[in-house]
């Protein structure tokens, strides 16, 4: 599943969820790393490889206004 599908999955965004400050954040060899989300941007056809496919353990996080 990747990012886009996560959140259409989830009713999509909300109307005071931030688009554009979404991240995806991923622990690895025990090591957080944190991976920038524009929604608007990825909807819109542009960097296309931000909508990253999710591994088990990812939390994406959609801040709010």
């Amino acid at each position: 599943m990747t990012v886009m599908q996560l959140i259409a999955v989830a009713g999509g965004l909300t109307e005071f969820a931030q688009a554009k400050s979404i991240s995806v954040m991923r622990v690895e060899a025990g090591k957080t790393r944190t991976f920038a989300f524009d929604y608007r941007n990825v909807a819109k056809g542009k960097k296309p490889e931000q909508n990253m496919v999710l591994k088990p353990g990812d939390t994406v996080v959609v801040p709010e206004r």
